[in-house]
């Protein structure tokens, strides 16, 4: 049987042995280049109470369960029309390369963590990266449907793809074995050589 989710990359967080997952998102994106929150379909009520107690992490436990039923369901129905009138695509190759390689390879990454010295992170970034840590392990989130098409990243609001070189942002970061190392590996020219791939143009293997 086929698993339809809004998210296949939260739904592998909950359980990575779930097959035959299909991300509506994905359909989303890549049918009409953007993806609908599902905070599109919040009542007036959400919006109010979100922003009166925003400070609260577990405020949805308080509120109105006949308002979430309603969010829910409008959210449910613009699913629901996605999935019906896209269906075609789930045979392309970009779907296919969304949907099986790219999704489970960020839920991958995401679930794994990177080893930091979480005092020297705590105290550049503040409460808004504490919360994102357990025990030295820094858990990010990927956001594979941007307007470029180029994949985000942020650890508690936080890009790591654009640290700063010189000010020490790196410098929290440490290896989570005893004795271990960290190593950078980078392509020469790397978006020069993505090009080249998709024009059949080739170009040196060296790598810098």
């Amino acid at each position: 049987f086929e698993i339809w989710t809004p998210s296949k990359k939260i739904l592998l967080h909950a359980s990575p042995s779930f097959k035959n997952v299909h991300d509506i998102e994905s359909i989303e994106y890549l049918t009409t280049g953007k993806v609908t929150e599902s905070s599109t379909f919040f009542t007036t009520y959400h919006r109010r109470m979100y922003a009166m107690y925003d400070k609260h992490v577990r405020i949805n436990r308080s509120l109105s369960l006949m308002r979430h039923i309603e969010w829910l369901e409008a959210y449910i129905d613009h699913l629901r029309v996605v999935q019906t009138n896209h269906r075609e695509i789930l045979t392309s190759s970009a779907y296919r390369f969304m949907n099986d390689v790219a999704i489970p390879a960020t839920q991958y990454l995401e679930s794994a963590g990177i080893h930091v010295d979480a005092d020297m992170a705590i105290n550049k970034y503040g409460s808004r990266i504490k919360r994102h840590i357990r025990s030295n392990l820094l858990y990010s989130e990927y956001n594979l449907f941007t307007t470029t098409g180029r994949p985000s990243n942020k650890f508690g609001g936080v890009n790591f793809a654009a640290l700063n070189k010189r000010d020490g942002s790196r410098e929290m970061f440490t290896s989570r074995h005893e004795n271990g190392l960290l190593v950078m590996a980078d392509f020469e020219s790397f978006h020069l050589r993505l090009i080249a791939d998709m024009i059949g143009f080739d170009l040196p293997t060296d790598i810098a």
